[in-house]
């Protein structure tokens, strides 16, 4: 399953990615992020992977996190894995004008198995607005001085 999203944010990229990677501020935008411990490498260098740990719905889930492309402040590409389910992620970052920037994602959902794969078919909309709500959360963040 692939979308993408986007959202304008009142900021510039380097403020975007000083707040994108600190690592503290993911509470503030992750809705149920516990925690993230850093794997292999260097935090967002090509290659590192990481742990995310959240807990939705009471439900805990652990995210596996491997950093693919870096070229921040303009772009990046991650690979997230969680039970049976494969997200790679492209973030771009664009100016555009007054100072703002233009957050574009594109999202590739891959499911292992075919019930998982079924059942995301009936919540693609699910999908659509929990991406969407990370990324408004995030520009709240960013926004708020």
């Amino acid at each position: 399953m692939k979308f993408n999203t986007n959202i304008n944010i009142k900021a510039t990229k380097d403020e975007i990615f000083k707040k994108l990677t600190d690592r503290e501020n993911m509470s503030k935008w992750m809705k149920g992020f516990q925690s993230y411990e850093l794997l292999k490498g260097k935090d967002l260098e090509v290659g590192s992977e990481g742990v995310i740990l959240l807990n939705i719905a009471g439900k805990k889930i652990e995210m596996k996190e491997t950093i693919l492309e870096n070229n921040l402040p303009h772009s990046f590409k991650s690979m997230y894995e969680a039970d049976g389910v494969t997200n790679f992620v492209t973030n771009h970052f664009e100016d555009i004008e007054n100072g703002e920037t233009l957050w574009e994602q594109e999202l590739d959902f891959r499911f292992k198995s075919l019930a998982v794969k079924m059942f995301s078919s009936l919540v693609v909309s699910l999908f659509k607005k929990l991406s969407k709500s990370i990324l408004t959360d995030f520009k709240k963040i960013v926004e708020t001085k």
